[in-house]
């Protein structure tokens, strides 16, 4: 598996070399996945790309604000991540939440296999605009 990624790798620009010798999130454990940056530059076309990924699948039950409160929220317990409490969010690093969208943890699920390494890198950096706004920002 390891020669199949690195062959495809070399077909890749440099982005995307890198991306895959970070890891990508295959088989790392949560200590590893801390220590990974993220491989993908923010960008306006990276954002809207991923605000699309994230309306798809997160906001039923994180919220369109990012803030806990979508439409299945109140059905889960733990209740979903509330993403606009920037306090809580800094201390959390982007290869952390790469992992948690990777594995999923009750009642979330794993989204490894519905999203590509890059959609869910992609799903970080959008992640960080909720907690970047600070007007709307919550203080723990």
């Amino acid at each position: 598996m390891v020669v199949v990624l690195v062959g495809a790798a070399i077909v890749f620009d440099f982005e995307s070399i890198f991306f895959y010798s970070a890891g990508g999130g295959k088989g790392l454990s949560l200590d590893e996945a801390r220590a990974t940056g993220n491989p993908v530059p923010s960008s306006p076309e990276v954002l809207a790309e991923a605000k699309a990924l994230y309306t798809e699948h997160c906001a039923h039950c994180h919220g369109d604000q990012g803030d806990g409160q979508g439409g299945e929220a109140q059905m889960y317990t733990p209740p979903p991540a509330d993403f606009t409490n920037a306090r809580r969010l800094q201390n959390i690093r982007d290869g952390e939440l790469f992992y948690k969208i990777t594995e999923g943890r009750k009642p979330m699920p794993s989204f490894k296999r519905l999203l590509s390494d890059e959609q869910r890198w992609k799903l970080v950096r959008y992640v960080r605009t909720f907690a970047a706004k600070p007007a709307e920002s919550k203080q723990e």
